[in-house]
C-alpha cells in the first residue's frame, strides 16, 4: 500500500509502507527517484539511504506491527537537507526511548561485533532525533543535513 504525494512546490513526499521487507525495499527505491530525495547531493543521499533503510528495517524486524498497519513516512525539504517523520503502530521502543547507539564492543575473541551498529549509525548521522509514544503509535522525527546547500525546487 503506497500513497505518494510529491511536488516541486512543496518538496514533500509521503509514503505508506506495509511492514514487510520487500515493501520497504520497493518504497525506498521509488522514493529516491522523487523530490525531495532526488534533489540531494551524493553525500546526503547516501546518508539518507542508510538512515532510512536502517530505521524502516528495524520497524519491520523488531516493531511487531500488524501486517496490514502501514508505516507512514513523510520527508520534506528543509533549508539544508531533509526533515523526516516516521509513524508506526508497532510496540514502543524499549524504555520508551531510542537506544543510546553506542559503538558495539568487541566479542570475546577481540574482533568487532557482527551486528548492533544500527542505532550507532542513526545517532551519528541524524540530527535533532526525537521519539514520542502516543497511544498505539510511535513517532520518530529527525533531520539529515547537507554540508552544501540543497537546491530549492526540482
Amino acid at each position: 500500500m503506497r500513497d505518494d504525494r510529491a511536488g516541486a512546490a512543496t518538496s514533500q513526499l509521503t509514503l505508506s509502507i506495509l511492514p514487510k521487507a520487500l515493501a520497504v525495499r520497493q518504497a525506498l527505491c521509488d522514493a529516491f527517484g522523487q523530490p525531495p530525495l532526488s534533489m540531494l547531493d551524493d553525500d546526503l543521499r547516501g546518508t539518507a539511504e542508510l538512515v532510512l533503510a536502517e530505521l524502516l528495517n528495524n520497524i519491520v524486524e523488531h516493531g511487531r506491527c500488524r501486517p496490514d498497519d502501514p508505516i507512514r513516512l513523510t520527508i520534506r525539504h528543509s533549508l539544508r537537507g531533509v526533515f523526516c517523520t516516521l509513524r508506526d503502530g508497532g510496540m514502543p521502543l524499549p524504555d520508551v526511548r531510542p537506544p543510546p547507539g553506542r559503538f558495539p564492543e568487541k566479542d570475546a575473541s577481540g574482533y568487532p561485533a557482527e551486528g548492533g551498529y544500527g542505532w550507532y549509525l542513526i545517532r551519528a548521522l541524524a540530527e535533532n532525533l526525537t521519539y514520542t509514544r502516543t497511544p498505539g503509535e510511535n513517532h520518530l522525527t529527525f533531520e539529515l543535513k547537507s554540508k552544501q546547500s540543497v537546491p530549492s525546487g526540482a
